[in-house]
């Protein structure tokens, strides 16, 4: 019986060992055997039909699938809204719900004649994807909804966004209404340059205030990134939670005729990611856009190759106080690149001219400098003058005299003319003189001829 009933006991702790090992070395259940990692090199596994991962600083692509595809963004238009309100609107600006915003629907519920400040619509349009609040902002920046989406489509020309094209500002299925995974990816880098729009995304949660209507009501940030720590998803092969070290926004949406669509952004020791994923399942939005921030992350790092005041050579003065002045980079420069590569992996190479005359002002533009890799132009930035220099002191004095010394010689040439006419009348004066002395001297005088006629009748 005891012989039994340990085999029994046995048993039970080898099924409850299996059951507890088996899902941590089987293939295929979204985690690794024990004793191996993840493969982060490896190029992320990206099941949505459109993808990409750029840098948030200077938009480099670093992974793609599709980038240009043309597809519905979903209420992800929503941060072209916020954008344009945050451009135009002041955050306390007071807006007054009306029967458009009611009529469009969607989460929170608003009443007619409900007012809100700006900044709280911001908060329901980018944490909740509320169309209510989109409508509401967009008439509040530009009378109408037509207007808006006119100002929606000029800015994503701006921006660079020129496989885009918007119908509404809320993102509902409607007719040319579409825009492609980089293209979103440039909307989110402008729009992430925006202080206020960087703390709507990034919020978990907030209370939007009571009305004279309505009681106070919480929004709950749709992006998963920021805070669930209870559902899970695959990555390179590991189950891990949806909550993403480093994430910093932005938004999800989803439509029957869209699917999931993410845009996300994430930074880890000040390096910048966003993400962008189109038409996907539920699950693959997160998978696809964590595996793609991991593959960027743990292969690519930013570099500064050149920084704004860092000394970048010389150039000869001509006719200076100093014989040479120092040239500085007008702005930093930054690069994305493989990770292990180092600034002195970079070429800097500067265009300047041989010499300059004096004076040169500190900051004057003076050349270029272009940062290169392997072969390829990587950054540029001008390069100005790191310190100014003057004429040299007797070139300086006559250049500050310069007026002065004009006007001396002006006034003595003239007082030289008037000698020299003076000279001339003096001479003049006295030839006339001297023949009028020959004259009398000869009994010839201004009545020559009269006077000889008079001395003869006499004689």
């Amino acid at each position: 019986m005891k012989r039994g009933l340990v085999k029994f006991r046995i048993v039970c702790i080898l099924i409850l060992g299996a059951a507890i090992l088996l899902p941590l070395i089987a293939p295929g259940n979204g985690t690794i055997a024990f004793g191996t990692e993840p493969d982060y090199t490896a190029q992320p596994d990206v099941v949505a039909p459109s993808a990409v991962l750029i840098d948030a600083r200077t938009g480099k692509v670093l992974y793609e699938k599709e980038k240009d595809v043309e597809l519905e963004p979903a209420g992800t238009t929503k941060m072209m809204t916020a954008l344009l309100a945050l451009e135009t609107l002041a955050t306390s600006t007071a807006i007054t719900i009306d029967q458009e915003a009611v009529q469009v629907g969607g989460r929170p519920k608003f009443l007619l004649g409900e007012v809100f400040k700006a900044d709280d619509l911001l908060y329901a349009a980018l944490m909740e994807s509320s169309d209510g609040a989109a409508v509401a902002l967009a008439k509040a920046t530009d009378t109408t909804v037509e207007a808006f989406v006119q100002h929606m489509n000029t800015r994503a020309q701006e921006i660079g966004a020129v496989g885009t094209q918007f119908a509404d500002p809320t993102g509902k299925h409607a007719e040319g209404h579409f825009t492609t995974a980089y293209n979103t990816a440039l909307i989110a880098q402008t729009a992430m340059r925006n202080a206020d729009f960087r703390r709507y995304v990034a919020t978990a949660s907030h209370t939007l205030p009571a009305t004279e209507m309505q009681v106070e009501r919480p929004l709950e940030n749709t992006n998963g990134l920021l805070f669930d720590e209870t559902h899970t998803v695959i990555v390179y092969g590991q189950r891990r939670p949806i909550r993403f070290e480093g994430a910093t926004g932005i938004m999800l949406s989803n439509s029957p005729q869209a699917g999931y669509c993410m845009v996300a952004s994430a930074e880890r020791d000040g390096f910048g990611l966003i993400a962008v994923v189109l038409n996907a399942a539920p699950a693959s939005a997160y998978e696809d856009t964590m595996e793609m921030f991991e593959y960027g992350f743990n292969n690519f790092a930013e570099l500064t190759v050149m920084t704004k005041g860092k000394a970048a050579g010389k150039v000869a003065i001509e006719g200076g106080q100093e014989k040479e002045i120092p040239l500085v980079f007008a702005a930093d420069v930054w690069v994305v690149a493989t990770k292990g590569l180092t600034a002195a992996d970079v070429e800097i190479r500067t265009e300047i001219p041989a010499s300059l005359p004096a004076p040169v002002a500190e900051g004057d533009l003076i050349g270029k400098a272009e940062a290169w890799l392997n072969g390829t132009k990587i950054g540029e930035t001008d390069l100005v003058a790191g310190a100014g220099v003057d004429r040299a002191a007797i070139k300086k004095f006559f250049s500050a005299s310069g007026k002065v010394v004009s006007i001396v010689i002006k006034v003595v040439l003239a007082i030289i003319a008037l000698l020299v006419i003076w000279v001339i009348v003096m001479i003049i004066s006295a030839e006339a003189r001297k023949r009028s002395r020959k004259r009398r001297r000869y009994g010839v005088d201004t009545h020559g001829t009269r006077e000889v006629k008079r001395i003869r009748r006499i004689r």
